[in-house]
């Protein structure tokens, strides 16, 4: 199942509503469409020298301070043991890619 919309609630980002959801119906993943294509140790449009991650933890991606998700979102996926997958939209079949597996943009999980 794949919901696309925003969250219709003020105050609370399409990232934490996309959390949210997937939590609420116990989903494996949650998917994360976004304008750049992995999570980054800086903004790579500004930063040349800016790092590309392919897998993180939750205590990494907030020790870092990492601008993946807004924060919520994180500590919600974080709680309650929810995989995320940071992607680019903009590339080509992304979405098919991400969800048939391919490892694509950054994985963050409690554990590896």
């Amino acid at each position: 199942v794949l919901f696309a919309a925003g969250t219709g609630n003020p105050y609370f980002s399409t990232d934490t509503g996309a959390v949210l959801r997937g939590v609420e119906i116990e989903a494996d993943a949650v998917l994360m469409a976004k304008n750049v294509d992995a999570i980054y140790s800086a903004d790579p449009a500004k930063d040349p020298t800016a790092v590309r991650y392919s897998r993180l933890t939750y205590g990494e991606v907030l020790a870092k301070n990492l601008k993946a998700t807004d924060i919520t979102a994180m500590a919600l996926a974080m709680d309650n043991d929810m995989t995320m997958v940071c992607f680019g939209l903009n590339e080509e079949n992304s979405i098919v890619r991400v969800v048939r597996g391919e490892e694509i943009g950054t994985t963050v999980k409690n554990h590896f």
